[in-house]
């Protein structure tokens, strides 16, 4: 990817971060959009993440993202780079979108809450136990 940025000459545009921890709240909270083009169909707790610092998600339109994000994000084909520039100019263009779209994910987030996870578990465990006696 460095290499691609150089031969673009954008290598001053883009920041390669590497693996983040400790700092990612800080870094969360200087960014746009949180941008997840990815190929894979899973749950992605950094989208989350992303979705609790109020961010504008940027995500793959492929099931379990879809169903992460609901409507707090724009979903983009992964392979089609033009649907993701679009998208991309979309929010950081427009303030108004990006207002919205903080609103959204910040109301989205509040579904992921590890008390909600601790609520639905238990149900499962209760729906089992009333199963199976």
């Amino acid at each position: 990817m460095k290499s691609l940025t150089k031969e673009l000459e954008m290598q001053n545009d883009i920041v390669f971060l590497g693996f983040l921890s400790d700092d990612l709240p800080y870094v969360y909270n200087l960014a746009e959009a949180y941008l997840f083009p990815s190929h894979i169909e899973c749950f992605s707790i950094a989208l989350v993440e992303a979705m609790s610092a109020g961010l504008p998600v940027i995500a793959s339109d492929i099931n379990e993202i879809r169903e992460s994000i609901g409507d707090a994000g724009i979903l983009v084909d992964p392979k089609n780079v033009n649907s993701i520039a679009h998208a991309i100019e979309e929010v950081i263009t427009s303030e108004e979108l990006r207002l919205s779209m903080r609103k959204k994910s910040l109301e989205r987030a509040k579904l992921f809450s590890w008390g909600n996870c601790a609520k639905e578990t238990l149900e499962v465990y209760e729906d089992l136990h009333r199963n199976h006696h």
